[in-house]
C-alpha cells in the first residue's frame, strides 16, 4: 500500500492505445502515477528499471506478443510480492478460456468499465491485506 503523502504507483498493461489513454486518464484524475506499457516485455522491462514502488498491476488478459496478463501477474508478483493486481478483458469472465484469478491473486473488472467501477475495484484490490 502506498506510504502517506506518495502517490500509489500502477503499471498499466493495455494494448489498445485508446484504452491504455483513457484508463491513463481516470487514474491521473484519481492521484495515481501510472507507468504504461502495451506488452507483457514492455512491462517487465519498465518494472526491472523503476526503482520506486509500484502498488498495482493493471492488465489485459489477452495481450499480444506470447505472455498474457496472467503469466505476467505471476512473473512480476515473484519480483514484487506485494503488488495488487487487477486484471481486465473485453469478455466478462466467464467467457475466458482460463480461469480469472480470484483471492489474494487479484481481481477483475469486465470493460468497458465506468471511472467509478475501476476506481472502485483499486479500493477492493487494496482491502484485499
Amino acid at each position: 500500500m502506498a506510504s502517506r503523502g506518495r502517490r500509489p504507483a500502477v503499471l498499466l498493461v493495455e494494448d489498445d492505445p485508446a484504452v491504455r489513454a483513457l484508463v491513463r486518464e481516470i487514474l491521473e484524475s484519481a492521484d495515481y502515477g501510472v507507468l504504461e506499457a502495451a506488452t507483457a516485455s514492455e512491462a517487465l522491462a519498465i518494472e526491472a528499471e523503476h526503482t520506486g514502488p509500484i502498488d498495482f498491476l493493471i492488465t489485459d488478459v489477452g495481450l499480444p506478443a506470447g505472455m498474457g496478463g496472467f503469466e505476467l501477474a505471476r512473473e512480476l508478483l515473484q519480483r514484487r510480492p506485494g503488488l495488487k493486481v487487477v486484471y481486465t478483458s473485453g469478455h466478462p469472465a466467464e467467457a475466458l478460456d482460463t480461469k480469472v484469478p480470484r483471492g489474494p491473486e487479484g481481481v477483475f473488472v469486465a470493460k468497458p468499465f465506468r471511472p467509478a467501477e475501476l476506481l472502485g475495484t483499486l479500493r477492493r484490490a487494496l482491502a484485499k491485506d
